[in-house]
């Protein structure tokens, strides 16, 4: 798997195999500028930019919504 982030607010999570979209993460206001696995590989956080200026955390098997980190002045640019 892998993930990645846009300026449509989301980051979806990848099939290396097939190429297919396996979850979509929607929950950001603004776009996601970056988005990484955690170490043991079922969470993701993303940030997000200077309207939402939040990071988030996220179920990698449901897409759920885990943790809204909040607390920056500005744009978070990498989580």
């Amino acid at each position: 798997r892998f993930v990645s982030a846009s300026r449509d607010y989301t980051a979806k999570i990848w099939s290396c195999c097939s190429g297919d979209c396996l979850c979509t993460l929607a929950g950001h206001v603004d776009e996601v500028r970056h988005a990484s696995f955690s170490p043991c590989g079922r969470r993701i956080v993303t940030a997000s930019g200077p309207t939402d200026r939040t990071a988030k955390v996220w179920d990698c098997t449901t897409g759920e919504i885990l943790c809204t980190l909040k607390g920056h002045g500005d744009e978070v640019l990498s989580a």
